[in-house]
Parts: structure tokens; C-alpha cells; sequence
């Protein structure tokens, strides 16, 4: 799990880890978009926008993972 909030902190440059709860939020909110026709990228910004309070926070130079690997591992919880 931490390697989840790990990178969804990297991802969507955010001050803080996530806690458990945020990241099923973030999942279910990203899942429910996608299902609806968006594309994976733009649910999963759509969704952290609307989960985490302080996304884009911070910039930070890393290779982010694909949405797919992050709802991957998120669906692990």
C-alpha cells in the first residue's frame, strides 16, 4: 500500500502521502470516469483534484506511473 501513496504523491505532486481512505476514493472516482468514456489520464487528474487538497502542489521531477498500474495497486487495498 505504501508504494501506492508513494507514487500517487509523486504523480499528482501532492504534500502529503494518502491515506488509505483517500486512495480507494481516488480509485473508485477514477474508475466510475473512466467507465464513463475519459480517458485514464484525465480521470485519474480529474479525481485527484477532487480528492486530495493540495494536488499540484508541489512540482516534482519523476517518471510517473501509467493510471492503469496506480488503479492496479490501488485495487490491492
Amino acid at each position: 500500500m505504501a508504494d501506492v501513496k508513494d507514487k500517487l504523491r509523486l504523480k499528482y505532486g501532492l504534500g502529503h502521502e494518502p491515506s488509505d481512505s483517500e486512495v480507494r476514493e481516488w480509485s473508485a472516482k477514477a474508475d466510475s470516469l473512466i467507465r464513463e468514456g475519459v480517458s485514464p489520464e484525465e480521470a485519474g487528474r480529474r479525481a485527484a483534484r477532487s480528492v486530495f487538497p493540495d494536488y499540484d502542489r508541489i512540482s516534482l521531477k519523476a517518471e510517473a506511473d501509467t493510471i492503469e498500474a496506480l488503479l492496479d495497486a490501488a485495487r490491492k487495498i
